[in-house]
């Protein structure tokens, strides 16, 4: 162990910190901070116009909105297998295939885009008003 960094005998502080950030780092969500999706897409009977490109929106699994959901929220793939109950290989398959679907390469990409695609669908319901 390097002395450099000891006073007087005590613990080092850069060890202390090291702990304190690995700690952190692999701190995990609790479960009753977990909340799940707060926007719940439903398949549409006519496929509609993406306002922005005047293509069809992606069709995407009811797993894949509940993880595009998640990836807006922030989750990192850790955390969104445990929410799911499901392995983070499978999240990460998910995630590639949604990646595809939305034509994007990152997860903030994907974020936003999935954005997009609650934006549209909301305005899509508020014009179905009966």
């Amino acid at each position: 162990m390097d002395n450099r960094f000891k006073l007087d005998g005590s613990d080092t502080h850069a060890s202390q910190a090291d702990s304190r950030a690995r700690s952190q780092r692999h701190a995990m969500p609790s479960e009753s901070s977990c909340t799940s999706p707060k926007h719940r897409w439903q398949p549409t009977s006519q496929p509609t116009l993406d306002s922005e490109s005047g293509q069809t929106p992606p069709k995407l699994s009811s797993r894949q909105q509940q993880i595009l959901t998640y990836i807006i929220q922030g989750y990192q793939n850790k955390a969104i297998a445990r929410l799911l109950g499901i392995e983070i290989v499978t999240v990460k398959m998910h995630i590639g295939v949604l990646f595809k679907k939305l034509g994007v390469r990152n997860r903030t990409t994907a974020a936003v885009r999935g954005i997009d695609l609650i934006r549209d669908k909301m305005g899509e319901e508020s014009t179905n008003v009966y």
